[in-house]
């Protein structure tokens, strides 16, 4: 999915229904047409795109290429969008960006996206 489909079916007053994951890469085939993934390929420009179909969704990002760069880029565009930050995995591990109420949740989170990550990198 990108951006625009995202956009497109937040017209139609679809809103997914978990949080939106954001891969910076590569996306596996699994999961190119699922509705709450965002593929943004290497070299892209995310400050470039438009973020606003993120808003008030919860969002999380993957980092299964080694571009640092777009998913900085990112992660600052959907956030002044108005994304909210959920966190983001790369190399293994996954690390919290919202303000969880209580550790045991942050835990649970942590551990779901690093087993996202992992799939994503299989």
């Amino acid at each position: 999915m990108s951006l625009q489909d995202i956009r497109a079916m937040r017209m139609r007053r679809v809103k997914p229904s978990g949080w939106m994951s954001v891969i910076v890469g590569k996306a596996p085939k699994f999961c190119k047409t699922d509705a709450d993934v965002i593929e943004l390929p290497p070299g892209c420009q995310p400050g470039l795109m438009d973020w606003r179909p993120v808003v008030g969704l919860w969002v999380s990002f993957y980092l299964v290429d080694e571009d640092w760069a777009v998913m900085d880029a990112a992660v600052k565009a959907a956030e002044a969008a108005g994304g909210k930050l959920l966190g983001f995995a790369a190399r293994g591990k996954a690390y919290p960006l919202a303000n969880f109420a209580d550790t045991e949740t942050e835990q649970k989170v942590t551990r779901l996206m690093c087993r996202e990550l992992e799939a994503l990198c299989q």
